[in-house]
């Protein structure tokens, strides 16, 4: 479908029924607005503790979490 042919039921419409058209197009475009790309995943945090792997083991780390 066009935008004339679109454009021309439009006009068709009785006035309450062309409002009710422009409000359901305004919330389509406020839905579209909103939309944000998401972002792409980064591990930017993927060996931020390499500094405790001496001090740590992960059965230290089990062991703990158990705990709580």
């Amino acid at each position: 479908m066009d935008s004339k042919h679109l454009l021309a039921q439009i006009e068709n419409l009785l006035s309450l029924k062309r409002m009710e058209a422009e409000d359901f197009i305004e919330f389509l475009a406020s839905q579209h607005a909103r939309v944000r790309p998401v972002p792409p995943l980064t591990f930017s945090w993927a060996g931020g503790l390499a500094d405790l792997k001496e001090q740590f083991t992960s059965r230290d780390l089990k062991k703990q979490a158990l705990q709580m």
